[in-house]
């Protein structure tokens, strides 16, 4: 059923890219998201176990939704962009030709992508990751309204209700225990409110629980395959065993944070422990002999001779421990993290020797999230496995000095830095590498390079209108796109040189070199603003075997809720 209550905002999901009147968002408040669940999943008193859930799903949207005919925005998930090897994030229209509502999936025919992009004709797609558009086709009898809520209502629900572990819950009358909690608690993670640091080991839960799940399946699969007890892999079933047992701790612990009252307390004390003081100073002391322990500690003397440091035996527990603007030294060596909990806010970390490598975690998001003054990186290594942004400038000022930035993998949906708008980005001496963008620039965002060398990313740097860059002895080289892409509503599509480039509004460049760029050194995209400047005049029957190009970089789409991370164009 269509909650009434609820305001329907006519804008898009996309907001730089879309005009405001082109698909449906929805602004619920607690009570209607709980409303909406309630009438779909706690009917007359019936309980209703975990394994259920999806069957309560589709029985209601079976009866809500159209089930063919209509025309969407695809938000093409991460896992499907690296499988076709197309940059991330990336939309493309898509007609419904058919749902099944058992496994809450549309079979779709593609009717419009970009002109650099290649996609199978006809796909099977999550439900929760189309957002229909207000514009239709007259001549078919559709609800979109009802059709476009009810997609709203199962993506909230599959993006921040549910969690990875549910499925196995089947003791519980699941809504009952679950549902309140689980919806209060998503609209405090998306509050502000809530502390970075709870915050953040939130998240950091939900993903490893998403990545334990996703190792347990393989394990098993592998396991289901051997006929005889004597085949099986001891080391397996430990590592089975252990994933368990971390999976029951992850849950217990997970339910603290759910339960709201308690949640309260632990917030309170996580604000009195956050106090400003006197900046520290870190050693992280790992299991080394005792003659390279006494070379790290000297080294770490010859630049603090006055100052007693801290110490910890892992660098996440430095992180964890350390307060705002502290300074962490570190020694050679290979360190896993997966955020800079306190630091984020401002601080510094220091590599002392030159093999300090520091690479992110299974199914994290972002390395580093910045939300402080300033926060600093020298002499560091920061590689890339998993995560889809290495840093994000969210709020103020980061420096980087004598750096690398690079992917263990050259990717196609992976991005350096993210600068965002009014956030600033200062870098000496530093490479990036292997990256789609190296660099996304937002507009008002503000970034300073001098001496970099950016090479063989897909794109060196993404700017946009408003965006504030100055280049200084810099090597721009070896991209497979472009050097430089600059997305404008002022400027036709097109390559320009380095001086007509200059007279941009915002650019300085000196004695920068851009060189074996495959399509180009600098390349300006004209800023495309609606769906029908990027599909002219074709109708979703029409245009069922025709491809329009799109805008050439497409801006990303956000949930409600970011529990997955940023993307990185708007």
């Amino acid at each position: 059923m269509v909650c009434m209550q609820s305001k329907v905002l006519q804008k898009s999901l996309s907001c730089d890219l879309l005009k405001m009147d082109e698909t449906y968002v929805y602004e619920k408040s607690v009570e209607d998201r709980l409303s909406d669940y309630n009438e779909i999943l706690r009917i007359d008193g019936r309980s209703i176990p975990a394994s259920q859930i999806q069957r309560e799903w589709s029985y209601h949207l079976e009866l809500a939704i159209d089930p063919a005919g209509w025309q969407a925005l695809w938000k093409i998930p991460q896992k499907d962009c690296e499988f076709y090897e197309i940059a991330y994030p990336n939309i493309v229209i898509v007609y419904v030709e058919d749902i099944s509502f058992i496994t809450l999936v549309a079979r779709a025919k593609v009717i419009a992508v970009k002109n650099d992009i290649h996609l199978p004709e006809q796909l099977e797609v999550n439900l929760i990751d189309l957002y229909p558009t207000i514009e239709q086709d007259q001549t078919i009898a559709l609800n979109m309204s009802s059709t476009a809520e009810n997609i709203d209502m199962l993506r909230y629900f599959y993006n921040n209700v549910w969690m990875p572990w549910d499925q196995d819950d089947d003791e519980t009358d699941w809504p009952s225990v679950h549902l309140e909690s689980r919806v209060r608690l998503s609209f405090d993670l998306k509050s502000g409110s809530m502390p970075r640091n709870v915050l953040v080991k939130i998240k950091s839960l939900i993903n490893e629980g998403k990545s334990i799940i996703d190792k347990l399946r393989t394990l098993e699969e592998d396991l289901g395959d051997c006929d005889e007890i004597e085949a099986v892999n001891p080391k397996k079933i430990y590592e089975l065993t252990t994933l368990n047992i971390r999976l029951v701790q992850i849950r217990t612990e997970f339910e603290i944070y759910e339960n709201v009252e308690l949640r309260k307390v632990l917030i309170s004390e996580q604000k009195q422990e956050i106090i400003l003081s006197k900046p520290k100073n870190w050693v992280v002391l790992t299991s080394k002999s005792i003659s390279e322990h006494i070379k790290y500690l000297q080294a770490y003397e010859n630049l603090n001779p006055d100052t007693v440091p801290q110490t910890a035996v892992t660098l996440k527990n430095a992180l964890r421990n350390a307060n705002i603007f502290d300074k962490i030294y570190l020694d050679n060596g290979i360190y896993q993290v997966n955020s800079l909990d306190n630091l984020e806010s401002g601080g510094k970390i220091q590599g002392l020797f030159d093999s300090v490598i520091i690479h992110d975690e299974d199914k994290v998001i972002t390395l580093f999230e910045i939300f402080g003054k300033d926060v600093q990186f020298e002499n560091l290594h920061l590689r890339l496995k998993y995560a889809t942004t290495g840093i994000s400038v969210k709020q103020g000022r980061v420096i980087m000095k004598d750096c690398t930035l690079n992917c263990e993998e050259k990717s196609f949906i992976r991005q350096g830095i993210l600068v965002h708008s009014g956030c600033e980005l200062i870098m000496e001496n530093c490479n990036l590498s292997g990256f789609n963008f190296a660099i996304v620039c937002k507009p008002n965002g503000k970034i300073h390079l001098s001496n970099c060398t950016l090479k063989q990313n897909n794109t060196g740097i993404m700017l946009f209108d408003g965006s504030n860059i100055t280049i200084e002895d810099c090597f721009i080289q070896e991209c497979l796109d472009y050097g430089i892409c600059f997305e404008s509503l002022n400027m036709p599509s097109g390559i320009v040189n380095i001086e007509e480039f200059k007279s941009v509004p915002g650019i300085l460049l000196s004695n920068i070199k851009l060189e074996n760029n495959i399509k180009g050194d600098i390349k300006i995209i004209e800023k495309k603003t609606s769906i029908k400047q990027l599909c002219a005049g074709v109708t979703p029957m029409k245009k069922s075997h025709f491809k329009e190009n799109l805008q050439e970089k497409l801006c990303d789409l956000k949930d409600d809720v970011d529990m997955e991370g940023i993307s990185p164009l708007s």
